[in-house]
């Protein structure tokens, strides 16, 4: 999974946008901005991780259970 995160000013760059990239065969989706910051640093870490395809160490895990911890105690 990669992101590719494109500033869209209109409607008619969106549907140019997916049309293009329909048409290579990739397969995307459109994130808007009102997404929550959760989700976006989720998709970061998952991104990161099979770039660098390397094991975490004990102290990311623990460091990461309490961000995810926090958050989610947030939102609720």
């Amino acid at each position: 999974m990669q992101s590719l995160i494109i500033p869209i000013e209109s409607q008619s760059d969106l549907s140019l946008l997916m049309a293009i990239l329909e048409r290579m065969g990739i397969k995307a989706s459109l994130v808007s901005e009102d997404d929550t910051r959760m989700q976006a640093r989720k998709s970061l870490v998952s991104y990161n991780r099979k770039i660098k395809k390397t094991n975490l160490s004990e102290n990311e895990i623990h460091e990461e259970v309490k961000d995810y911890r926090k958050t989610k105690h947030v939102q609720k």
